[in-house]
């Protein structure tokens, strides 16, 4: 199937960040370890730092912390 791309929001795709962008990134992780050349494993969405929620963090190969 052919179809013409069309722009849209991100609101539109994902409502809530937390509950609908995070969970799609850790659903996606393969595709996100190809666009950053990493290996990412081990991962975990919605980890504490401090005051503030990281995304995911995860490990690559050399079990070094990346944190999105």
């Amino acid at each position: 199937m052919v179809a013409k791309l069309e722009r849209v929001s991100l609101k539109e795709v994902w409502k809530h960040e937390a509950l609908d962008f995070t969970r799609w990134l850790e659903d996606n992780v393969d595709v996100l370890s190809d666009t950053l050349g990493l290996s990412l494993q081990n991962i975990v969405r919605e980890k504490f730092a401090g005051d503030f929620r990281v995304d995911l963090v995860a490990e690559d190969d050399r079990k070094n912390l990346v944190v999105i």
